[in-house]
């Protein structure tokens, strides 16, 4: 249980329970907080975290992907190759982390708003800046500035969110060509030229079943939602109810198999709960 795979297999579970909190901390945060500035800012640090868990998630799936395809290609033992834990621990948190510190402070600093929002916010300021974009617009557009809604940059599209997407585009790309790769693979020494034809059907039905469990570990089904059309069409809202059962389902179809129905998992469980009765 302590080895390399499934120090890797914890590593990942972890990113999808802390993406997940997360998630439920700022949804809760924008439901129940208004805008002053100590609501604000906790807001907008809880989605910096999110994003945050949330690109860990996909370079966790891409050293997965890296981890197959040196246990596939190597000719020498995965636990002997030059590729530790520590190289994975830098891949999988800490790329992520320079990442989100370069996009975060970009993304504050070419903000507009961020100072009147959560920085320096209080009644005077606030007045000022109504009557100022009133006198310059010549409307009282008091929407803009509703003091029960929480405002924060990151939450804003800008042109620097290249630096958060971008990344994740070339891991589903990598991922894809390991899973093609791993996939040739497999079939190439599951075929055997002496088999019959019901041992062939058999070595290909192992082959699918494996590739059913490789697809979501390696977080290929992000490639479906990549696109999201927003013009309303029949198309557009079938689209967004697969990305919604698939963004929702990942954790658990990766669980599923290697956590809760893996045998050594299940074994030791039930030797360490006879242990504890």
């Amino acid at each position: 249980m302590r080895c390399l795979r499934n120090k890797i297999h914890i590593n990942l579970f972890f990113t999808y329970i802390m993406s997940n909190f997360f998630w439920i901390l700022t949804s809760a945060f924008q439901t129940v907080m208004t805008s002053n500035n100590g609501s604000a800012y906790i807001w907008c640090i809880s989605i910096v975290f999110l994003r945050y868990f949330h690109l860990s998630t996909f370079f966790w799936m891409f050293v997965e992907g890296l981890y197959l395809f040196v246990q596939v290609i190597a000719t020498f033992s995965v636990e002997n190759s030059t590729f530790k834990l520590r190289h994975y621990l830098i891949i999988g948190w800490g790329i992520p982390l320079m990442i989100i510190i370069l996009w975060s402070t970009l993304t504050a600093n070419s903000s507009s708003t961020i100072m009147s929002t959560w920085l320096n916010y209080d009644e005077s300021n606030l007045t000022s800046q109504k009557y100022n974009y009133q006198e310059k617009n010549g409307s009282d557009l008091e929407h803009l500035f509703n003091d029960d809604t929480l405002t924060c940059p990151f939450i804003d599209k800008n042109s620097y969110e290249w630096i958060y997407t971008g990344p994740v585009i070339v891991v589903l790309m990598l991922n894809s060509f390991f899973l093609v790769w791993i996939m040739w693979v497999v079939i190439t020494k599951l075929r055997s030229p002496n088999c019959s034809s019901e041992d062939n059907n058999h070595q290909h039905w192992k082959a699918t079943k494996a590739l059913l469990v490789i697809i979501p570990l390696l977080g290929i089904t992000y490639m479906i939602t990549i696109y999201a059309p927003s013009n309303g069409s029949v198309f557009a809202n079938v689209l967004q109810h697969i990305r919604a059962l698939l963004l929702s389902t990942q954790g658990f179809a990766v669980t599923l198999p290697y956590c809760f129905l893996n045998t050594e998992v299940r074994n030791i469980t039930k030797n360490n709960w006879e242990r504890w009765k």
